[in-house]
């Protein structure tokens, strides 16, 4: 009964933001209560009749998910701009995380222990702080040193929204073929 009144709330504002918006405080709630049916009808609507949506965008990434991938980004502290394509032969996690969310920090300091376990066998990580001042990601960055590259200020929040990151954390994997392989890496890193 719920998801067919989900359905008919979409239908009813098929192209209305704000309630896209509201559709899409829900999908964590959805995922937690593994009710995948739900929140991919959510998606797919939003996709089809508000493609500029983040949410449609973040819908766009899932269906990458074992097809070629690519970003480029210029890491703190570095001139050069790189590319994931430059780390082919390695396993890469993308992070998404920003300074003020006590989740993002306590898995900034899982990933740091993970990179130190695993760096030998060809784990790169890159990260993408989403904090609005670029002061407190920075700070973040000096106080800390989180593992991998990070990436802050416009560029970085500029790749989130391409990318449709509405929360963080957000964790994606690539593989060594610079494939996709998740967008649902986030506590499932080790396995």
């Amino acid at each position: 009964g719920f998801r067919k009144k989900i359905a008919q709330y979409l239908e009813d504002h098929p192209r209305y933001a704000p309630a896209a918006d509201s559709m899409g405080r829900l999908l964590t709630l959805l995922d937690i209560a593994g009710d995948t049916k739900t929140r991919d009808l959510i998606l797919a609507s939003i996709a089809k009749n508000l493609p500029e949506h983040p949410l449609a965008k973040g819908q766009a990434l899932r269906k990458a998910v074992g097809k070629e991938f690519d970003l480029k980004f210029t890491p703190a502290g570095s001139d050069k701009e790189m590319s994931l394509k430059d780390l082919r032969g390695k396993v890469v996690v993308v992070n998404f995380w920003a300074s003020w969310c006590v989740p993002c920090v306590a898995e900034l300091a899982q990933l740091k222990e993970l990179h130190e376990k695993h760096k030998g066998e060809g784990l790169e990580l890159i990260g993408f702080s989403l904090d609005e001042k670029d002061a407190a990601a920075a700070r973040y960055l000096a106080r800390h040193k989180p593992a991998g590259r990070q990436v802050v200020g416009k560029e970085a929040r500029a790749v989130g929204a391409k990318l449709g990151v509405e929360s963080v954390p957000l964790q994606l994997v690539i593989d060594r073929e610079g494939r996709l392989h998740t967008v649902e890496a986030l506590g499932r890193l080790e396995a």
